[in-house]
Formats: structure tokens, C-alpha cells, sequence
């Protein structure tokens, strides 16, 4: 068990374009983190850094403030973001544990 940070996000419908764009796994892979895996509109991803976890999130927030500026004001893109610290079960393309249940939990 390693001590990790683990960042959920989800709960996008239109946020593909955005995604696309390098919105979200740019920022992530930005500030020192990894993303382990997406599932439909969630990405989960983790950094060893909680500070560099929080950096992403707030980049991704300012981000998708500047995109949604520039397009229809009736259809923004908006995310959840769920960050937890603490020791994860890491394994080849996966990451377990409470850590990961915690940052779910935030996000729903």
C-alpha cells in the first residue's frame, strides 16, 4: 500500500469536447499526476502530492470557467471533483482501497 491521492471526477455530459481538448487529462498529467482510468464521463487519477491534486482541480475549474465563457450560457459544462489522501492498493491499471471510495463518495 502506497500513500496516494486519488481524484475522481465525473458527471459530464457535454464535457467530451472539453475532455477532448485536453481539458481534463491535461491538467491532470500537468501537475504530477497520473490517470489510471476514465469510465464513461469519470476519470480517476491519482497523484502522490495532495497539493499537486488540488492545483489540477483548480486548473480544471478555471479552465472549464474559460470554456463555458466563450459558449451558450444555457448549456455549461460543469464537473465534480472528489480528492482524498491515503494509503491505496495499487496495482497494474488500478487503484483500490478507501482512498478511492472516499473520492467516489465526494463526487456523488
Amino acid at each position: 500500500m502506497e500513500n496516494v491521492s486519488c481524484v475522481e471526477r465525473g458527471d459530464f455530459e457535454t464535457g467530451s469536447v472539453w475532455y477532448e481538448g485536453d481539458g481534463g487529462t491535461g491538467r491532470i498529467e500537468g501537475h504530477q499526476g497520473t490517470v489510471v482510468k476514465t469510465a464513461g464521463d469519470s476519470i480517476m487519477a491519482t497523484f502522490y502530492d495532495p497539493c499537486c491534486a488540488v492545483a489540477a482541480a483548480i486548473a480544471m475549474q478555471r479552465e472549464l470557467f474559460e470554456y463555458n465563457a466563450r459558449q451558450s450560457a444555457d448549456d455549461p459544462i460543469r464537473i465534480r471533483i472528489g480528492i482524498n489522501f491515503g494509503k491505496g492498493i495499487i496495482e497494474e491499471n488500478d487503484v483500490f482501497g478507501d482512498v478511492v471510495n472516499m473520492a467516489s463518495k465526494l463526487v456523488s
